[in-house]
């Protein structure tokens, strides 16, 4: 229970750093987010700096928010009127959500196989086959892979949609785009961990037993050379669930990636601070997650205080 509990008092910690740092730094950008397209006139500025509360010295504003985020109300967009940031994200985290959870299978399935066989057969086509199918994933930035599977699929073959949202068949391209870097460094982790492994005592004795090679894969050498992925899967799946703004922008998929980088753009202060906070919370959240479970998978790692 005590690790649990400052477990819990360094994430709020974190959380507090980062919206502390977020606000202060988002105060420091130049412009305002009601002056993008045209100019207004001073007493309209001076009346929307009012209504927000903007005029207000900026420690009471900062006070203003902690009280807020504290209710779990992240105030409404300055741009978008009539949208409270809470709901923007109740509306588009789902969209991320469902294409962040297919990627996330997609990178599981595809790297442990390819990283099983490049440990496999690393001296053989199969396993060369598998290093250059990671490294190209790693090398190739996610735009140049998504515009190249558009062109591919989408514009010459016609065989799924170029872009938008609107079911299943629309989520194929931009998930394995999004699959594709993370999929290469489960594919590095499984192989490196699974060569080592294959060279212990206990697998030459599996093999000695008589052993099917599934069996050994399976029973003893993957269940030891998962435990490098599921440190990695704390970040990934954060990044996998809030989405890649590159990706969403690419394929005009509407989730929280695009509101990001808008609201940045347009310097929409409570939506800037509040994405920020839901994918820290995300990202903390998940790492904590990781942590229980790699305790629970290898029994020789435990729970200190």
């Amino acid at each position: 229970m005590p690790y649990f509990f400052k477990k819990f008092i360094m994430l709020a910690l974190t959380l507090f750093l980062i919206i502390t740092i977020t606000f202060f730094l988002m105060k420091i950008i130049p412009g305002n987010p009601f002056s993008q397209e045209q100019d207004i006139p001073p007493e309209i500025m001076q009346s929307l700096y009012s209504y927000y509360g903007l005029d207000k010295p900026l420690l009471e504003q900062y006070w203003q928010y902690l009280k807020g985020v504290a209710s779990f109300d992240l105030g409404p967009s300055l741009v978008y009127e009539g949208q409270r940031v809470t709901d923007i994200i109740k509306n588009c985290f789902p969209i991320s959500c469902f294409l962040g959870i297919e990627a996330l299978i997609l990178a599981i399935f595809f790297g442990s196989t390819l990283g099983i066989l490049s440990a496999f057969y690393h001296k053989k086509w199969q396993g060369h086959m598998s290093f250059f199918l990671s490294t190209l994933g790693i090398s190739m930035p996610s735009f140049l892979l998504a515009t190249f599977l558009q062109y591919i699929f989408s514009m010459k073959l016609n065989l799924l949609p170029v872009a938008c949202f609107h079911g299943f068949e629309y989520s194929i391209l931009p998930a394995i785009s999004l699959a594709a870097l993370p999929t290469a460094y489960i594919t590095k982790l499984i192989k490196s961990t699974m060569i080592e492994i294959l060279n212990q005592d206990f697998i030459k004795m599996a093999y000695s037993k008589g052993l099917s090679q599934t069996t050994i894969i399976l029973k003893h050498a993957l269940p030891n050379a998962i435990l490098p992925v599921i440190s990695y899967l704390g970040p990934l799946t954060a990044y996998a669930i809030t989405g890649s703004f590159i990706i969403e922008k690419i394929f005009g998929i509407p989730g929280l990636g695009q509101w990001l980088i808008t609201s940045v753009s347009n310097r929409d202060y409570p939506l800037i601070l509040g994405l920020t906070l839901f994918f820290s919370v995300l990202l903390i959240t998940f790492n904590f997650l990781v942590d229980i479970i790699y305790a629970i998978v290898d029994p020789r790692i435990k729970l200190k205080q």
